[in-house]
């Protein structure tokens, strides 16, 4: 079963969500509450590579705002 498909979609899936809710709850604690702009971007992320990079951004302290932490992605 864990070499299914389906199976590993899943579980990329529930990973992706998990760095989302992490990036928006350090985030938060740290840029402040995100706009509706912001959390409809994060929303799009699919690439967890990239939910990683946001989050190493995030732990490093560098940007100052939303804004700044998002084009840091493009």
């Amino acid at each position: 079963m864990k070499e299914s498909t389906t199976y590993q979609e899943i579980i990329q899936e529930g990973r992706t969500d998990e760095a989302k809710s992490f990036v928006l709850k350090l985030g938060t604690k740290q840029l402040g509450r995100p706009t509706v702009v912001v959390t409809a971007r994060l929303e799009e992320i699919t690439d967890l590579g990239v939910l990683e990079k946001l989050t190493n951004h995030l732990i490093a302290g560098s940007p100052k705002t939303w804004a700044e932490l998002l084009r840091r992605i493009g």
